[in-house]
């Protein structure tokens, strides 16, 4: 038998308590391997998935407690009364960094205290999640939509998720943030409220998706421009913080405007002034951002609508929409213009890659 040890806490309104009692573990060992399970504390390229949705149903929550959480999410969880405990969580590491995508609900999460004195930036990325959380014996308190908690491993503390709560946390060195950002004993367990670094951290760790990155100047990029936002959430002093918005804010911003781009492109109208209104920015740091890139706001977005106009084209649903319909579809309004930036970008006219497409 191996026990599991929880901490306590109790809100009325919830009216619901985890108990301060040892709770006998009877479960059986499972082997990392055999379940797609291991540690990536020394990197990893790909990202790594669990799901308790894809392991027996009686075998869920002990492959989650003895394998999954503490070697991994470096967190012990426990189910909560009246729950049914589900997690589906995406792993990835940088160098520096350690990022997790996660899907939670019915949780309790007591934070592993390895030694290693990393801090953890937790963000609550679902509108209609519900997390809270403690940490150094401080009061319980819910971290809202589009806010921040900021954790330590080398103290106890837990968080719990009784509804379905989508979150993303950076994990990395306290000595990387603290050489930036003073006074990090104060933040630890204490919500702060959404900015822009801080939805901007969300966004681009939700960019990176399930992508495979192996190349080391990539990777080396993607981790420093994480922690520069990192920093920049926590309140970086003046000189980091010049750095951090050169550097990690400006690659974020882009990010974000090519995901605006690709959510309005159907839009004819779309201009720089809309984007960068959209953004809070000027329409002059928005050019700026495109600079490094070699192209242009307006040839981005040409690109991306002539592609967007050639997944439509040939798509077998689309075989009988006329060309115009499909260009107008796609955000432009001359035809003209259409016929002569997609010959330019596959040497070909829309008709003569359709007909092509469906030749038998």
């Amino acid at each position: 038998m191996r026990e599991h040890r929880e901490f306590a806490f109790e809100n009325p309104q919830r009216n619901f308590i985890v108990p301060t009692r040892i709770v006998p573990f009877h479960a059986p060992t499972h082997d990392c391997a055999k379940i797609g399970v291991k540690d990536v504390s020394e990197g990893t390229a790909e990202p790594i998935r669990f799901s308790t949705d894809e392991l027996p149903p009686r075998d869920r929550l002990a492959i989650l407690q003895e394998q999954f959480g503490p070697h991994m999410a470096k967190i012990n969880y426990q189910s909560l009364p009246g729950h049914a405990p589900s997690l589906t969580m995406t792993v990835r590491t940088f160098p520096g960094v350690s990022l997790t995508a996660s899907q939670s609900s019915g949780l309790y999460g007591g934070i592993v205290v390895d030694g290693s004195d990393d801090v953890c930036l937790g963000m609550n990325t679902g509108a209609n999640g519900l997390a809270f959380v403690s940490q150094f014996g401080r009061d319980e308190t819910l971290v809202g939509f589009r806010a921040g908690v900021l954790f330590s491993h080398s103290d106890a503390g837990y968080m719990h998720t009784p509804t379905l709560t989508h979150a993303s946390f950076v994990r990395l060195p306290r000595n990387t943030i603290s050489a930036a950002v003073g006074g990090l004993e104060d933040m630890f367990g204490r919500p702060f409220p959404p900015s822009e670094a801080l939805h901007l951290l969300a966004s681009y760790c939700a960019a990176l998706g399930d992508q495979t990155m192996t190349s080391p100047e990539v990777r080396q990029a993607v981790g420093m421009h994480i922690q520069d936002l990192v920093s920049l959430a926590l309140g970086a002093g003046t000189d980091q913080r010049q750095v951090a918005t050169r550097r990690g804010l400006a690659a974020a911003r882009l990010v974000e405007a090519r995901k605006l781009i690709a959510q309005r492109l159907t839009e004819p109208d779309l201009t720089p002034t809309k984007v960068a209104r959209a953004m809070a920015i000027s329409v002059r740091q928005l050019h700026l951002l495109f600079e490094p890139t070699g192209i242009t706001f307006s040839q981005h977005l040409m690109r991306s609508r002539i592609a967007l106009s050639r997944r439509i084209l040939l798509a077998p649903d689309s075989r009988h929409r006329t060309i115009a319909d499909i260009a107008f579809a796609c955000g432009f309004h001359n035809l003209t213009t259409f016929y002569s930036s997609f010959r330019q970008a596959f040497d070909a006219t829309p008709d003569e890659l359709r007909r092509n497409r469906h030749r038998p």
